[in-house]
C-alpha cells in the first residue's frame, strides 16, 4: 500500500468519513459532467436565451424561458438532490434524488438512480420546443 493509500485509509477512519455524502458528491459530478459535455456539445449559439452549467452543487440548463435545476440540498444531515423545472412564472419540483442503504434512488421513477433519469427530465422540460 503506497504512502497516499494509507494517509487516505486512516484520514477517513480518524476523521468519519460520511459516505452518504460521498455517494451524492459522485452522483452530482456526473450530472455536472453531462452538463457541461452537453454545452460543450451545443458550443457557442445565437439565441441568447440559452444557458447551462455544471457544477458539484448546482446544475442547469435553460432554453427559452424553460429551466431544469439539479440542485444539491443538505437538511439536517440528509443529503438529496432537488430536480426542479421552472418557467417565467412558475417552479416545479420534478424528482427527488436521495440517498437510501448506500445507492441514490429517484422518487419520482422509483428506482436506482441512472443517467436516463437526467435525460428523461430534460427531455420531459425541453422536449416539445426541441422537436424530442
Amino acid at each position: 500500500m503506497s504512502f497516499e493509500d494509507e494517509f487516505v485509509a486512516k484520514a477517513k477512519e480518524y476523521l468519519e468519513e460520511d459516505k452518504d455524502a460521498n455517494i451524492m458528491n459522485e452522483v452530482n459530478w456526473e450530472i455536472a459532467k453531462y452538463f457541461n459535455n452537453l454545452n460543450k456539445e451545443i458550443g457557442e449559439v445565437k439565441n441568447d436565451s440559452f444557458s447551462s452549467y455544471g457544477s458539484k452543487h448546482r446544475s442547469y440548463m435553460t432554453i427559452d424561458n424553460r429551466e431544469v435545476i439539479f440542485e444539491t440540498i443538505t437538511e439536517d444531515g440528509n443529503y438529496y438532490i432537488q430536480v426542479t423545472q421552472g418557467t417565467d412564472d412558475s417552479s416545479n419540483e420534478l424528482d427527488v434524488i436521495y440517498v437510501q442503504e448506500g445507492r441514490m434512488y429517484s422518487r419520482e421513477e422509483d428506482k436506482e438512480f441512472d443517467m436516463d433519469i437526467v435525460r428523461n427530465h430534460l427531455k420531459n422540460t425541453f422536449g416539445d420546443i426541441l422537436g424530442l
